[in-house]
């Protein structure tokens, strides 16, 4: 056999069903089941952090998103003349591309492994 069970890494603990489960039950015993949509408060209170934990990758994503138009126009300009450019500007141009989209890559990768990670503790 090429792959056993003892190959797969370990799955993470706050990832386990037993954890979650444990957490899920301690909201659900502090939650008034009588108002109206008293599941998904719950969940919410259950998972929130974990939940909270995804608006900053995003943001930043936003964030060099908006960057990156700047950047993109202000490439555009500097290519656009004619005259010479000097060495420190042309650096600092390719520092700022090799920032904002190295920036853009993490963070929405961050952002996506995150958003599916909460989605499977759902």
């Amino acid at each position: 056999m090429l792959l056993g069970v003892d190959d797969l890494p370990a799955v993470h603990e706050k990832l386990l069903s037993s954890e979650l489960s444990d957490r899920f039950a301690d909201c659900w015993a502090r939650c008034n089941k009588t108002s109206k949509n008293a599941l998904f408060w719950a969940l919410i209170r259950c998972l929130r952090w974990d939940m909270a934990a995804i608006a900053f990758p995003r943001l930043c994503v936003v964030g060099f998103s908006i960057a990156q138009s700047f950047l993109i126009g202000k490439l555009v300009s500097v290519l656009e003349q004619t005259d010479e450019l000097s060495l420190y500007k042309s650096y600092g141009l390719v520092a700022a591309t090799v920032i904002v989209f190295t920036g853009i890559a993490i963070f929405r990768a961050s952002h996506e492994h995150l958003g599916y990670r909460a989605t499977t503790m759902l």
